[in-house]
């Protein structure tokens, strides 16, 4: 290996290194259980593990099932759970029953996320946590997100930005923690099938529902 190939890897390492601390001191700074919003994703998946491994609290994975994901989706949730030694608690709601959502003007993510969480957060004061934690890290902030300004709206945390990880990074780690779904292909909801402004409807978004 070129001295300078070896000088940027390193510097690539160092530079993962910090973030890590930086997500580890976030986890050991948590005062209570804590409710991560896991999809099953590369993203999320990854800051539930780092969760399991360095938060002294509990740290529960809540999952949000709908007619907006693919049954691929779905059972994806419970075969990354099941490798990284977890059950998630599943809750399932219909997003066509607010208006807001069916319409899908272009900022029904924000309406989306709005909902979805404030469902998280009320399941997840029956166990007791007070923190929630949402796996948005630092690339997303450069594409068109409007359902972060929900989970900002709300106090979900977003420590994957915090500490400025990006989705290379996070991929390049579960991969050398020999997690098998590091190269998961990123899945959107279903309803980012249809245009904004064509009205969801039940019909049309299970035609979705064995393929994407």
């Amino acid at each position: 290996m070129s001295h300078k190939r070896h000088f940027q890897l390193q510097v690539i390492n160092d530079s993962i290194n910090k973030k890590l601390e930086c997500l580890k001191h976030f986890w050991h700074s948590c005062q209570g259980p804590v409710a991560v919003g896991f999809s099953g994703g590369v993203d999320s998946s990854f800051l539930l593990i780092t969760g399991l491994k360095w938060c002294k609290q509990p740290v529960y994975p809540f999952s949000l099932t709908s007619i907006f994901l693919s049954s691929d989706a779905i059972n994806a949730i419970d075969e990354v759970a099941s490798e990284i030694g977890v059950e998630p608690i599943k809750i399932d709601w219909n997003p066509l029953k607010f208006d807001e959502i069916k319409k899908n003007s272009i900022v029904r993510c924000y309406f989306c996320k709005k909902n979805m969480y404030t469902l998280i957060k009320k399941e997840s004061l029956i166990r007791g946590c007070n923190i929630i934690v949402d796996g948005t890290q630092f690339d997303d902030l450069s594409r068109f997100r409007p359902g972060i300004r929900a989970i900002l709206e709300l106090d979900i945390q977003i420590p994957l930005v915090n500490c400025k990880f990006k989705k290379e990074e996070i991929r390049f780690l579960l991969e050398k923690w020999k997690y098998s779904f590091w190269n998961k292909k990123a899945e959107s909801c279903l309803a980012t099938r249809f245009n904004y402004g064509y009205e969801l409807n039940e019909k049309d978004l299970k035609k979705y529902w064995s393929y994407v």
